[in-house]
């Protein structure tokens, strides 16, 4: 039996009756993923018929955001992507170019709506059959929970050896819930998650719980059961930051290493959980686990008051973060439990708004990175085109009879052969070199500027436009070029 038990445990607080208890669950769908879309993609496809095709990007964006916020999941939001892509693809631009800006966003938004409107009718069919807010069957289970997390607690005092050290319901400022146990002893740290519940449990190969009851009348129906298993390890993953916070020394010395136990409490409970990613056993299986277990490295006395005075400065934080007086019981065999405030909703809320901000941060470096992507693409194909404008006039005028004519030629093949490239014919600066037309051997050297206007684009709009060269020597044969059927000067 051990007497080092700190109980951080808080009297159960039941849930009122909810009018919307019975309602039907909520439609709407989490605009989070929705709302960076539109940020970074308005831009984008704004850019291509700027500026006027910003302002369609934009106003495209808003509907389908609004259109987000009022309906939520009863729109069919798979069939509005395909429709405003097919859209996109088929439509011609004609005389409405802003058309292709306003379909690409729309499909862009519609495609992240229906993403979060699938997480969400996942999350329902999920907790289909866990009771809901306000129920007598919800209060009954809360009730269920917290008794036997107070019946796990006495009877790990009573059975554990006075080595060991027991944690009741402590929360860290950086856990995301309490932890219902946690035993501190010579063979290492155990986490233990309390689940109240009969029937039949069972953990299937994919890691997916089920729970099967007999009904009053002998039937079997399937009871809610989330995934203990996760539970116990997003709390081993807090119960690790906060010794490393501090003890950072032993924790590195030691490679401490953390076990997680599910620990079914009711009596009536037949569990079948060997593919459970942590070992899940009954309660009167708990303590001889715990005690027979071999670790890496035993821990010595001093190590094991270390690791408790870390953890019960960790609960003294968290019970000031989360609104609660900080005070814990020490008891010879687990005294009375004090307060303490449901955290899971603080602590997710708290998650939200750092997600929040973050993206807030990295959204200006994106939508940068996004432009300036763009706009080194336009000045590398801007140079693909030049280089093959430059061959295509210095092959023309290779083809001519004189040097006046190879200047006629070059303009014309520039101002043909320019718009299919995505050139602007009237920008291009065309120069050549025709000293050598009439030498032997002979040659043109035909030379193209042409400035990349970047002034369209946000963020990079003050920066000068880019001007990008190409030269191309081509030599002339006399015999395609005529040169050859001319008459020699005289001597």
């Amino acid at each position: 039996m051990t007497t080092r038990v700190f109980n951080f445990q808080r009297p159960v607080v039941l849930e009122p009756t909810s009018p919307r208890s019975g309602a039907q669950p909520r439609t709407r769908v989490n605009l989070l993923g929705a709302v960076p879309t539109a940020l970074l993609v308005a831009p984008v496809a704004g850019a291509a018929e700027a500026p006027v095709g910003w302002l369609a990007a934009a106003a495209s964006g808003l509907v389908m955001l609004h259109l987000a916020a009022v309906f939520g999941a009863r729109l069919p939001w798979g069939w509005l992507t395909v429709l405003a892509a097919v859209l996109g693809l088929a439509l011609p631009r004609g005389q409405w170019p802003l058309i292709g800006p306003a379909l690409f966003v729309a499909t862009a938004v519609s495609l992240a709506v229906w993403f979060a409107a699938r997480d969400n009718r996942r999350r329902r069919r999920k907790d289909a059959d866990r009771p809901r807010l306000g129920t007598r069957e919800r209060t009954a289970q809360v009730m269920q929970g917290f008794s036997g997390e107070r019946h796990v607690g006495r009877v790990l005092a009573e059975r554990l050896p006075q080595e060991y050290v027991l944690f009741n319901g402590l929360a860290l400022p950086r856990g995301a819930g309490d932890i219902d146990h946690l035993v501190v002893g010579p063979t290492g740290l155990f986490l233990l998650e309390t689940k109240t519940m009969k029937g039949h449990i069972v953990c299937e190969p994919d890691g997916t719980w089920r729970r099967t009851r007999i009904g009053r009348a002998g039937t079997t129906y399937s009871a809610y059961i989330g995934d203990p298993a996760a539970q116990v390890q997003r709390n081993i993953f807090a119960v690790r930051q906060a010794l490393q916070h501090r003890l950072p020394a032993l924790v590195a010395r030691t490679s401490l290493w953390i076990d997680g136990l599910v620990v079914f409490a009711h009596p009536d409970t037949r569990l079948d959980a060997g593919s459970s990613r942590v070992p899940a056993v009954v309660l009167e299986d708990a303590t001889g686990r715990i005690c027979s277990h071999v670790p890496r490295r035993a821990l010595q006395p001093r190590e094991v008051d270390l690791i408790v005075g870390a953890l019960l400065d960790e609960g003294r934080a968290g019970a000031t973060a989360n609104g609660r007086d900080g005070a814990m019981a020490y008891s010879r065999a687990g005294a009375t439990a004090n307060g303490r405030a449901g955290v899971t909703a603080g602590a997710a809320f708290r998650q939200s708004a750092q997600a929040l901000v973050e993206l807030a941060l990295a959204l200006p470096l994106v939508v940068a990175l996004l432009l300036g992507t763009v706009a080194v693409s336009r000045v590398v194909q801007a140079r693909t085109a030049v280089i093959a404008v430059a061959h295509e006039v210095a092959r023309a005028a290779a083809l001519s009879s004189g040097p006046d004519d190879a200047v006629t030629r070059m303009r014309n093949r520039a101002d043909l052969v320019a718009p299919g490239l995505g050139l602007d014919a009237r920008a291009l600066v065309l120069s050549w070199d025709l000293s050598r037309f009439a030498a032997n051997p002979a040659e043109v050297v035909a030379s193209v500027e042409y400035p990349v206007n970047l002034a369209d684009l946000p963020l990079v709009a003050g920066l000068p436009a880019v001007v990008v060269r190409a030269d191309h020597a081509e030599w002339v044969d006399p015999f395609r070029s005529g040169l050859s059927a001319q008459p020699e000067p005289a001597p």
